[in-house]
Formats: structure tokens, sequence, C-alpha cells
């Protein structure tokens, strides 16, 4: 048995009878049933609480076949979300939703997997690089990506330096003076062998030896030797 409760009142006892591995609610097989829904069918005429049923050949789907998960916290209002797995394909996960008091559906739209995230950079407002003003040379530098993570995220990195001397480091070996990465932005592309790294210094730095590099660009890059 079963029961239901808007933010007052408890609706009335159901009985649910399970048969195999569907679930029958009150007299509906609400795990598979096929076609249990339209997918024109309104928010509101959804349940409260969660339903899954499996589509098969019903037009207005994401796909001929596929498993509709939908969550209706709030039975007082219209807001639903709702998502449909395709079966037996190869396909992205789809989302839709309707806000409260629409009683309309929105767009479908696809979940990003690991794979779909390649295309896209990770990102981050400001980090610090090792929350010390200690300096480092070139291969330190790669060592301190590495451990932050920019060789086995998308294949895309890019953060932004602290604006605080004492957190970030400072690389020393360049050639052409000190590069600071207080308040650089640093991008990485590729793995951790095969890489780019670009330094966008900023406007200033903290010493006269960075200073001379504030405002500049840097890029090393790695082919595996």
């Amino acid at each position: 048995w079963y029961r239901t409760r808007t933010e007052t009142d408890w609706g009335p006892w159901l009985n649910v009878a399970v048969q195999g591995r569907a679930a029958i609610f009150d007299g509906v097989d609400a795990r598979s049933a096929e076609n249990f829904k339209l997918a024109t069918d309104a928010p509101s005429t959804y349940p409260g609480g969660e339903t899954v049923f499996f589509v098969n050949n019903s037009p207005g789907w994401p796909a001929v076949y596929g498993t509709v998960k939908s969550v209706r916290g709030y039975v007082g209002g219209t807001a639903v979300t709702q998502h449909f797995y395709p079966y037996n394909v190869s396909a992205p996960i789809k989302y839709r939703q309707a806000l409260y008091g629409s009683d309309t559906w929105g767009e479908w739209e696809s979940l990003l997997t690991s794979t779909d995230a390649k295309g896209f950079a990770l990102s981050n407002a400001y980090v610090n690089f090792g929350d010390t003003d200690a300096p480092m040379n070139t291969d330190e530098f790669i060592a301190l990506l590495t451990a932050m993570g920019a060789f086995t995220a998308s294949g895309h990195w890019v953060v932004r330096g602290g604006w605080a001397y004492a957190y970030n480091r400072t690389i020393t070996d360049s050639g052409f003076g000190h590069i600071s990465l207080a308040g650089a932005v640093v991008e990485v592309t590729g793995n951790s062998t095969f890489f780019t790294v670009r330094i966008l210094t900023a406007p200033q730095a903290n010493t006269p030896e960075a200073g001379l590099n504030a405002n500049s660009e840097f890029i090393y890059v790695s082919n595996g030797t």
C-alpha cells in the first residue's frame, strides 16, 4: 500500500501489487506499460512522485523505443522533470522540464557525457598556483599543472591565477626573465606527453624581474621529446 501527500494533506491509501519485476500502481503498470503517456500529454497529467514507463513506437518522443522517467515532487504545481533513455541504441539521454505554473514542456536537450565533454574546456574562475610564492623552473611548473589535473581533464584546461602574490609561484628559467603566475591566465591543450601551454601574464607583477614580463604571452610546446 502507498499514499502521497501534498503540503498539508495525505491522499488515500492505494494498493500496490508486485508482478515479477513490474509494479502495478492502482491498476497501471507504471514501470513497463507501453505508451503510458503520450509525448504531448501535459505535465499536470503526471501523478505526484516518480513514474517510469517504456515507449513503444509512440510519436513525439526522442526515439522510437526508450524508457521515460518523470519526477513531479509538488503535486500542487505543474513542475515536472523528465528524462528519456533510448533503448538499444547509442544515443544521448534526453532531458526536458516543465516549469511551475506553465503546464507546458520545454524543448528536449541532450545530457553531456564524458565523451561529449572532450569538446569543452575545463575552466575555473581562479586558482592558486602552488599556494606559495616560491620560485620554480619549467619542469616544476609542468609537474604542478599535472598535480592540478591539467592533463587529465577534457584535453583543454583553462584557469586564472589568483591575485595574491604570496600564493602563486614564479617561473624563473624562461630565459626571458621571471614569469609571475599571480593573475595570469594559463591554458593547457593536449595530454601529458603532447601539449601546448599558453601563459598570459597579468598587467603587473610583484618583482622587477617578473615585472619585465607583465602583460605578455608565453607558450610552451611538448611534442613528446
